[in-house]
């Protein structure tokens, strides 16, 4: 698990989501790349997950849910 230091709003609430639905169970670990946007990385997924800084629209959080959502059923 990473510092949430210099992390925005939005990017936190993605993390707190990925901590509840993964649990200690499945290990992963997050970054910013280098144009502000969220890397994810969940073990058993073979591609980084990417999210913006902020959301572009108000159903970008839930979009992001879904797509996590859909890669861990299709892994497990």
């Amino acid at each position: 698990m990473c510092k949430q230091i210099n992390y925005s709003k939005y990017q936190k609430r993605v993390i707190k989501f990925l901590n509840d639905l993964l649990g200690t169970d499945t290990p992963f670990s997050y970054e910013r790349a280098k144009n502000n946007h969220l890397k994810v990385l969940i073990e058993g997924i073979p591609k980084p997950m990417f999210t913006g800084s902020t959301p572009s629209d108000c159903k970008s959080i839930n979009n992001f849910m879904a797509e996590v959502k859909r890669h861990i059923i299709l892994t497990y």
